[in-house]
């Protein structure tokens, strides 16, 4: 699970053996990118946001985005995730021409929130 994490937040894998995953993330984190846009990046883009939907089952969310694929919106879906405490189960990204949609089932932890709720939270976050 936390290999397919990881390979969420690093924006151009050079191959899909975990060695080269780890050595691309490794070469990531030395220009500080990553934490560049956990800290929110100050002058980091924002990402076009064409459509969120979020579903709540239980103590499940699913989360399903639909973006440009430009500025990292899967390094800062990951992030926005992390900050909010959800624990990731499963997540999936397709990239057609330049629209990226990314779709995540988490498991929410100690607070509860609404559809709407988490909704506006992520859009803040991974904006």
């Amino acid at each position: 699970m936390r290999f397919y994490a990881l390979r969420a937040t690093v924006p151009n894998v050079s191959k899909m053996d975990k060695a080269s995953l780890l050595g691309d993330a490794e070469e990531i984190a030395g220009r500080n990118a990553i934490s560049s846009v956990r800290r929110g990046g100050g002058n980091a883009p924002e990402i076009e946001t064409a459509n969120i939907d979020v579903k709540i089952l239980g103590c499940d969310a699913m989360v399903r985005l639909e973006s440009s694929k430009r500025n990292h919106p899967a390094a800062r879906l990951m992030s926005a995730f992390m900050d909010l405490d959800l624990e990731l189960n499963h997540a999936s990204i397709s990239v057609i021409h330049d629209l990226m949609i990314q779709q995540a089932t988490v498991k929410m932890g100690s607070r509860m929130y609404t559809q709407e709720q988490l909704r506006d939270m992520l859009v803040s976050k991974i904006n």
